[in-house]
Parts: structure tokens; C-alpha cells; sequence
């Protein structure tokens, strides 16, 4: 029975599956491999390449050293016009974002805006909790004079600094 044409046929199609199962678990085995090299290059060339920039955090505070203590900074480009806003923090400190809530502050030549809301009504001049105020020309763009460079190299918080009178 072994030497049977039909038994020879059943072998040798069971070699012949064999052979095609190893060659397909050889072939997914090397694509998982190329697969594994190409999914690390790729992450390598994205982290890499990334637009992290320089840190998109700084202070705001007065010629004096003061720091500003309350409301929120934005900065325009001049290139392109894109926002980056943050709140200030009662030690003067802030960190940027882009209009998608996204930490960000790209390289590039920007205006600035100082803007704080202060509610003074019935209030006495002790319960203030917004720290000195700022001037109100720093609230907008046409008479803020505030710009800043941001340089793709620069690893020191942005410090926009005002001027204690006008």
C-alpha cells in the first residue's frame, strides 16, 4: 500500500503543502521583519524631525522685575499670522498654544499683546488679587511696539518685559 500511485500522490502533495508552509511562515517572518525595521525608521525620522522648536514657555514682568501676575500674552506672527496664546500665571510665568490648544511656539519674528482684566468695583484697594496693572496700550497690536524674536536655538524661557510708564 505504500507503494501505491495514490498514497505517492497524497505524499508528495503533503510535502508540497509542507513546502509552501514553510516558504509562507519564511516570507511572513522576513515581512515582519522589513515591517519592523521600516515602522522604527519611520519613528526615528519623526522624532527626528519633529517641530518641537524651541520651549513654548516664558515670564511677563515690568522693567522693574516685577512680575505681571494675572491675564494672558499672545503672540503674532509677522510671517504668517498665526496666534499663540497662554494665561499668565502669578509669578509671570506662561506657556503658549496654538489655536488648536496644542503646546507651540515655532521659530520666527512675532508682535506681542499684553492683556489683563481688571474688576475693581467695590472692591478695596487691599483685596486686589491682580498685582499691578498693566498698561493698556500693551492690549493691542497697533501701539503694544512689543516684538520678540524667537530663535530655533533658544533653550531660555521668552521674557517679554514692559515698560513700568509709558
Amino acid at each position: 500500500m505504500a507503494g501505491s500511485p495514490f498514497f505517492v500522490s497524497l505524499l508528495t502533495l503533503a510535502e508540497r503543502v509542507s513546502s509552501l508552509f514553510k516558504l509562507s511562515l519564511m516570507i511572513v517572518r522576513n515581512v515582519s521583519f522589513q515591517c519592523r525595521w521600516i515602522s522604527l525608521v519611520i519613528i526615528l525620522i519623526t522624532i527626528g524631525c519633529s517641530a518641537s522648536g524651541p520651549p513654548p514657555r516664558g515670564i511677563v514682568r515690568f522693567d522693574d522685575g516685577e512680575p505681571v501676575q494675572s491675564g494672558s500674552v499672545e503672540f503674532r506672527s509677522l510671517d504668517n499670522g498665526q496666534r499663540y496664546a497662554g494665561r499668565i500665571a502669578s509669578d509671570g510665568s506662561f506657556e503658549l498654544q496654538d489655536q488648536n490648544a496644542k503646546q507651540s511656539f515655532p521659530p520666527g519674528e512675532y508682535e506681542v499683546v499684553v492683556v489683563q482684566i481688571v474688576l475693581t468695583e467695590d472692591l478695596a484697594i487691599d483685596a486686589h488679587q491682580h498685582g499691578r496693572t498693566v498698561p493698556r496700550h500693551y492690549a493691542d497690536y497697533y501701539t503694544s511696539k512689543l516684538r520678540i524674536s524667537n530663535q530655533a536655538d533658544r533653550t531660555d524661557p521668552i521674557v517679554v518685559e514692559l515698560l513700568s510708564s509709558p
